[in-house]
């Protein structure tokens, strides 16, 4: 399943980076406030979705245990062998 996920990154940046990289070159100043902009909006999503939203694990894949379960912050429920 990571594999799926380093595929779909790896497509992301395949089509955005040319973007950032010609703002960069062409108008440097325009192309780091870009890049800073959508760094700083990344990072603040990140931050709503685990730090205000209780339901999801600050992991990026859920164990077997918590689909099955179900979510549960700050609790340790051991997977029985």
């Amino acid at each position: 399943m990571f594999e799926t996920w380093y595929m779909a990154v790896d497509t992301q940046l395949f089509i955005i980076a040319p973007f950032f990289v010609y703002l960069l070159w062409r108008w440097e100043k325009t192309g780091l406030a870009t890049l800073t902009v959508f760094t700083l909006s990344s990072l603040a999503a990140n931050v709503a979705v685990f730090a205000f939203n209780d339901k999801f694990p600050p992991t990026i894949m859920p164990t077997r245990w918590q689909v099955k379960f179900g979510f549960e912050k700050h609790k340790h429920i051991p997977i029985p062998a």
